[in-house]
């Protein structure tokens, strides 16, 4: 309820106010009446909403690669989180999460990650001495996950017990896996007051190879494409092939 600072001025003779402007005063009180109830009932029952922490603050997609090379062999996979809010996020980073791969054709061999700011390969905005976080306004925090595809959650080695392969004719240490369809989801956040993003799943067509050797003169197989569709590979005659040495993932 809001009260008026109404000022009135005293007379030194209330009886002639009384009785000279008897209708007039009535009136003024009355007003001053309906005044107060009308504010009454126009303020006290109003109440503004409580604030809240945004939560559809942050669009995540999802993206992958799969790298082969002296290195490595192994499959990549980002989380990229974009601040879509019209103003900048600065808090204390507290990141949870998971990206998960599934198999299309045997939905038992999946692998689950669980995320956090170790997580973080490109995060411009934040600080891992004080942990604090900042995104500005359509600016992206990346995060990456890497799988050599050793074990699953059920402790398989799917190199071994998953994947098929068919012998590479031009290289005889490289076999070719028969192409794997993997569901891939993820979601995560990266705040303690805000919520959940959840990114929508991809689907990755993935051309594994058991190992890296070198192409060309110097190594004497033919080079290839470990993209998808798996196409750009040196003709095969189809004989099955049992690798003898894996190149080792990161």
């Amino acid at each position: 309820m809001i009260w008026l600072p109404l000022r009135f001025t005293r007379f030194p003779h209330t009886d002639l106010f009384r009785s000279t402007y008897p209708t007039q005063g009535r009136t003024l009180f009355f007003s001053l009446i309906l005044i107060s109830t009308s504010l009454s009932f126009s303020t006290c029952d109003e109440f503004l909403p409580a604030y809240s922490e945004p939560d559809a603050v942050l669009e995540a997609t999802l993206s992958t690669q799969y790298v082969l090379d002296i290195t490595d062999n192994s499959l990549k996979v980002y989380l990229t989180a974009r601040n879509v809010f019209d103003e900048t996020l600065q808090a204390k980073a507290d990141v949870t999460g998971t990206i998960e791969l599934e198999s299309l054709r045997d939905p038992s061999v999946r692998k689950a990650f669980l995320l956090s700011a170790a997580n973080f390969i490109e995060a411009p905005g934040y600080n891992r001495n004080t942990g604090i976080l900042t995104i500005n306004p359509h600016q992206s925090v990346r995060l990456g996950v890497s799988w050599n595809f050793v074990t699953d959650d059920a402790g398989r080695d799917i190199r071994r017990e998953f994947f098929k392969y068919i012998e590479d004719p031009t290289c005889e240490d490289r076999c070719f896996a028969l192409t794997e369809d993997w569901v891939v989801r993820g979601r995560v956040q990266l705040f303690e007051k805000t919520g959940s993003s959840v990114a929508d799943s991809i689907q990755y067509a993935l051309c594994f190879v058991n190992q890296y050797v070198r192409s060309g003169p110097e190594g004497g197989c033919a080079s290839f494409d470990t993209n998808a569709p798996c196409n750009l590979r040196p003709p095969v005659l189809g004989n099955f092939c049992t690798p003898q040495r894996f190149q080792e993932g990161r």
